[in-house]
């Protein structure tokens, strides 16, 4: 089998004019190996330094063998690194990781705290050719991540690290993360620092949702809805919890149009489809509050619906998953107790989306659909001002 050498460049292209380029500094390399692939990385703020992986493949019937390099450039020299396989590259919060495979043909992670100088093997557990490493989260102080279990289980085991990315302790069991679809229901509480929510896999299969509020040092179940009654999934009817639908239930064609939803500004405040029993039902959602960043939950609207924050958490906004046209929205200004309702349009429209404007303080969204009639489809859009709205509010009570 013959294979086609390819030389790989990197250089900095500038149009500009000919007196200005005469002043600039372009930098290229040539990567005289055999290479199917190249990934390349910028390493730190600032620092200069670049990151490149070449892979050559050779392909044979069933899997695929081959070799990579690491490179290391400082935009003045390149060094090569030592020779592994299936390396994968992260570069996060100072620290830069990745997998090398071993001679024993199972997996190890390594991690570099000062650009890739040096590297030191992370305390985790090496991983066979049909698993895999995923980074879940990660910030200046630790690094959350999935290891995955033997065989095709679909779950495997949180852990988390030290400030350095190299000591490891054991988080969460039986963590959700399907090998199929890749899905996981991890999620960030982004107004709160430390709230995670994530899904694990139980002894019976049932899918449950586990919240941590000290960064992964301990999980728990979340707490049932005040104003809500345990489904028919729960054994004992006064004892059950709520249950978050997120990535995995929309990958599998639940009716769940939208994943828990928290915004950095909005403090404490988390939205998301649920429902409320011993386990993830495969029942008609309703969408569920919290104000406090997880720890007390109500339900806030009855079926599934669209919904967005705006104001920092002043007004909620939603829309009805409906699959016939609609013209009305609901919002609320007091975190989901009380809604009103307006009808932005006479002419109802099939409802496709909902953006909210950037901005903490942004009181705009936009609503696009479509209308129809004999063989025509009409794309419109709405954008509503709801200080204009609120405006004329507070003046018909008045």
């Amino acid at each position: 089998m013959a294979f086609r050498k390819q030389a790989l460049r990197e250089a900095l292209i500038v149009p500009f004019p000919e007196i200005v380029q005469e002043f600039l500094l372009i930098s290229q390399h040539v990567f005289d190996d055999l290479s199917v692939s190249v990934s390349l990385s910028w390493v730190g703020d600032g620092t200069g330094i670049i990151l490149v992986l070449t892979t050559f493949h050779v392909p044979l019937v069933i899997m695929t063998f081959g070799q990579s390099k690491l490179y290391r450039s400082n935009l003045k020299k390149y060094e090569k690194g030592s020779s592994s396989k299936e390396i994968r590259l992260t570069s996060l919060s100072g620290k830069t990781i990745k997998e090398d495979e071993g001679e024993d043909a199972t997996r190890r992670i390594h991690v570099s705290t000062d650009q890739g100088d040096t590297w030191s093997m992370a305390q985790l557990p090496s991983v066979g050719q049909e698993q895999f490493y995923s980074i879940l989260a990660a910030n200046d102080d630790m690094v959350f991540m999935h290891v995955d279990e033997p065989g095709d289980t679909g779950f495997g085991t949180i852990f988390t690290s030290d400030d350095r990315g190299v000591v490891y302790s054991k988080s969460l069991d039986r963590h959700l993360y399907t090998t199929t679809g890749g899905e996981t229901d991890f999620t960030n509480v982004t107004s709160l620092r430390g709230v995670y929510i994530t899904s694990v896999l139980s002894e019976d299969n049932s899918i449950q949702t586990m919240i941590t509020f000290d960064q992964g040092g301990r999980w728990k179940h979340l707490r049932k809805p005040e104003n809500s009654e345990c489904d028919a999934t729960a054994k004992n009817k006064n004892e059950c919890s709520l249950h978050i639908h997120a990535s995995y239930s929309i990958s599998q064609k639940l009716n769940v149009p939208m994943a828990p939803l928290s915004e950095p500004k909005a403090v404490g405040i988390v939205i998301a489809h649920g429902s409320v029993g011993d386990a993830i039902s495969v029942m008609i959602p309703d969408v569920y509050i919290s104000d406090d960043g997880g720890y007390s939950w109500a339900k806030m609207l009855e079926g599934p619906h669209y919904y967005t924050i705006l104001d920092s958490g002043g007004i909620i906004v939603a829309i009805e998953h409906s699959s016939r046209p609609i013209n009305v929205i609901k919002f609320s200004t007091d975190e989901g107790q009380c809604w009103q309702t307006y009808t932005f349009t006479r002419e109802p429209i099939y409802f496709t989306g909902l953006a909210s404007e950037p901005g903490a303080r942004s009181m705009n969204i936009s609503i696009w659909g479509f209308t129809e009639s004999f063989l025509t489809r009409q794309w419109v859009s709405y954008t509503i001002d709801f200080k204009d709205v609120l405006e004329r509010n507070c003046e018909y009570l008045l």
